[in-house]
This record gives structure tokens, sequence and C-alpha cells, in this order.
């Protein structure tokens, strides 16, 4: 009787070892892992579902990879074939990285699909060593990064639901996990103007927080300046957006510590763009529907940033827009103009 051996190559072992390693890890944390088949043939690159149990019901994919020789220079890299790159970007569940160490018996993860997302297919993956999942504090991160990825789908629906308090509820989660996944932060910008006042004005204060506003100061330590930089990228806004925003000044004005300074600061942006002629834009576009609040903000805005020639500039909307000079804001901009010249205000 002639026996056939099969030959088990090194990697699947070390590999095991790893999927062992991480549902014992599982099982401390309260979480379910389930393992779908594992055999020596090209995979699409799931190992398994992650169950966040004891604190949620999200679920999440998992690739684990196991061995010392995918270290360098304080990062893993996680190989993968195109078949998998593939399998992972496209995937309707976030998918994770995990990569055991056999020497340190340590566990660390990245994400997969969002890398990919961002840098492409091609790009390499790595798993940085600061991102452990041996400590209670390192699960956590984890955890949070996790579920933040899972609600990115149903924060859409929410966002779009025509009740207020599921669109405020939305926003919420948003300022929470963003932090973890700033594509929230782009998603919760372009779908602003499609909510309900009461939650756009709450999507305005949460965004109101990456501005150059330098009372927002702690809030863009707290989330990193680099962070808050690429987020501001995404603050242009067209002139129909412009006259929305100005329409959500309350009577306080854009002064210091009121709501209108966010709103101010986040029409300037990331001050690369030409904000200072979409307001002006934006107000003769107020006054010819005849929103008035925004027509009013706007026409104060554009010549407070005319500065000496605020006279002429005001001269010239009014010229443009007769309506202009039936508001009440063209009395204090009058004044103003007569006693200081130009605008003064201090937010």
């Amino acid at each position: 009787m002639t026996i056939t051996t099969v030959e088990v190559k090194r990697s699947w072992v070390v590999d095991n070892h790893g999927v062992a390693v991480f549902k014992q890890r599982c099982l401390e944390l309260e979480w379910e892992f389930h393992e779908t088949s594992r055999v020596q043939q090209p995979s699409v690159g799931k190992d398994g579902y992650l169950e966040f149990t004891k604190d949620s019901v999200f679920c999440v994919a998992a690739q684990i990879k196991g061995g010392r020789s995918l270290w360098s220079t304080d990062q893993y890299e996680l190989k993968a074939n195109q078949i998998q790159r593939k399998s992972w970007k496209k995937s309707t569940i976030p998918v994770f990285g995990i990569i055991w160490d056999p020497e340190t018996n340590g566990l660390y993860w990245c994400d997969i699909t969002g890398t990919l997302q961002k840098q492409g297919k091609r790009d390499k993956i790595y798993t940085s060593s600061r991102n452990e999942l041996n400590s209670k504090e390192g699960a956590k991160v984890f955890f949070d990064t996790a579920v933040a990825k899972c609600i990115a789908g149903s924060l859409a629906l929410q966002l779009a639901s025509d009740y207020i308090s599921e669109q405020v509820s939305a926003v919420d989660d948003i300022l929470y996990f963003g932090k973890y996944d700033p594509r929230h932060y782009i998603l919760l910008r372009k779908m602003m103007f499609g909510l309900h006042n009461t939650a756009l004005d709450h999507a305005i204060y949460v965004l109101g927080k990456f501005t150059l506003n330098y009372d927002a100061y702690l809030d863009k330590m707290l989330f990193g300046l680099k962070f808050c930089e690429d987020i501001r990228h995404h603050f242009r806004w067209t002139i129909s957006e412009v006259v929305t925003l100005l329409s959500r000044i309350q009577d306080d004005g854009v002064y210091r510590g009121t709501f209108g300074q966010n709103i101010y600061w986040l029409i300037v942006g990331d001050d690369k763009w030409d904000y200072v002629k979409a307001v002006e834009d934006a107000t003769i576009l107020a006054a010819t529907i005849g929103n008035k609040r925004a027509a009013a903000w706007g026409s104060i805005l554009t010549v407070f940033w005319a500065k000496e020639e605020g006279e002429s500039k005001l001269s010239k909307l009014v010229e443009s827009r007769p309506l202009l000079k039936s508001l009440w804001s063209y009395k204090v901009i009058r004044d103003q103009l007569k006693h200081n010249g130009k605008i003064e205000m201090d937010g």
C-alpha cells in the first residue's frame, strides 16, 4: 500500500497558529470570530468574520497572517495577490488585516479596505506596531475604528432620513467616529445641504471644529493639524451653498462666540479659494430670489472684506440689486462706514 504524503506549507501552518491566537484573544474580549474554511488553495482573503457581540451588532471580515518575516522597521507588511486585493477593495463589509508575530505572540491590525480605497489596490499594505490588539486600550482603538467603518453606510441612510431626530443622531455619530475615518466628515460635508435646518446647524457646528477659527484650536490639536487641513480642502462651496450658509446666521451675527462665527470660518474654508467673490455672488443671488437674511449678511461680509474700499463695494451691490437698500443691514453698513470708514468685527 502506497501512502501519499501531502506537503504542508510552512506559511499555512504559521497562519493557522495566528488564527488560533486571534480566536483566543477574541474570547478574552467577548468578541465572536466565525472562521471560514481554510484549505491550501488561493482564497479571496477572508479568514473569518468578527462580531463585536458585547458592545455592538457590527461585523467585519478579517484576513490573518503570521510570521516574523513580515516585520520591517516598526511595521509589518501584509502580502496578497491581485485577486485578494480586488476582493478586499470592493468588499461590502470592511476587511481588516490581523498580523501575528510568533516571536512576541503579539497581534497587530490594519484597515485593509480603507487602505486600498484610498491608495489603490497595487499599493503595499502595512500594519504599524502601534496598532496592537494585546492591551485593553489597543483593543478599544481597534473596536472604535471597526465600528466607524461599519456605520459609514448606515450613516448615509440616516442623513437621508425624513426624520430630524435621525439626521441629528447621525451627525452626532459622525462627530465621534469621524476621528477614526475622516471620510465620515467628508460625507457630512457632501450631504449637509439636504438636511433639515436643525440638523444642518448641527453639521455646521461639527464641521466648524476643523476651520481656521483660532477659537477651535483645542479641537484641531485633538484631531491633529494635518487631519484638519485635509478636511478643510473640502470647504469650498457653490454659490447656492453659500446662500444657504448665510441664511443660517442668526441675529447675533458672526462675532466671536456666536454660532455665526462657525459659518464665517466655514465659508473661508482653507483660505485658498476666492471666498470673497463667492459671498458677493451669493449676496446678489440671495437678493434676486428674495432670501433677505442671506442677502443682508452677505452684503455685510462683502463690505467688511472690502475694508477701505467698502463704500464703493456697497454702491456696486446696491446698484446691482436695489433691494439691498431696503434691508436692515444697509443702515448698519452705512453707519459703520460713516464712523469708521470700514466695517469692524471681532469674529
